[in-house]
């Protein structure tokens, strides 16, 4: 497996979750004459036919678009705790190399 680097930063977050945003707003805004009358047939996980409304798609990609913002604001909150330990990590260590070079 190799490694990828990719800068991450807060303002890529940010960018991301608005791109997000503003996808399902565009989709949102979309004028459908009698929304709740045009369906559409769509397979569930047991294969059996399901109709949905257009407004019941656009909620899915709503309620999606949603949990995919959290899932990108949790991780990046994992990220920065993560990118703190290691910095912690390598403060603790070169005060270790400090100590041990005042012995000599």
């Amino acid at each position: 497996m190799s490694e990828t680097n990719i800068n991450i930063d807060e303002t890529t977050m940010v960018k991301l979750k608005n791109d997000i945003k503003s996808s399902y707003g565009s989709l949102t805004n979309i004028q459908l004459a009698n929304v709740d009358k045009k369906t559409t047939l769509t397979a569930n996980k047991n294969s059996k036919l399901v109709i949905k409304s257009a407004s019941d798609i656009i909620n899915d990609v709503k309620k999606n678009a949603e949990a995919l913002c959290k899932k990108i604001d949790t991780t990046w909150k994992e990220y920065k705790k993560f990118d703190e330990s290691v910095k912690k990590k390598n403060e603790k260590k070169s005060d270790i190399v400090v100590k041990k070079t005042e012995r000599k």
